[in-house]
């Protein structure tokens, strides 16, 4: 899928999304879906759980850039851990 379809998808859907930097593929940005929170180590304050959607550049440009030809890569589970010590 590219990534016009899965963001149509989410909009369509009323499904809050951000965009972060890479994971593994270091071509273009992920999509991030929050799912919930689990409880963080004792050395944080946050455990945010997100969906990845990973997105592979398939013409030239800037990896911060979104592009609607982007294709989908990889899926993954992120956790975010916030106020860290």
């Amino acid at each position: 899928m590219t990534r016009n379809e899965v963001e149509k998808y989410f909009r369509e859907r009323d499904v809050n999304f951000s965009q972060m930097g890479w994971i593994e593929e270091r071509t273009a940005f992920a999509d991030l879906v929050r799912v919930g929170e689990e409880t963080p180590p004792w050395y944080c304050e946050d455990n945010s759980v997100d969906i990845a959607f990973e997105f592979a550049a398939t013409e030239s440009h800037k990896p911060w850039m979104a592009f609607d030809t982007d294709v989908l890569k990889k899926v993954h589970i992120v956790h975010q851990f916030g106020a860290c010590l």
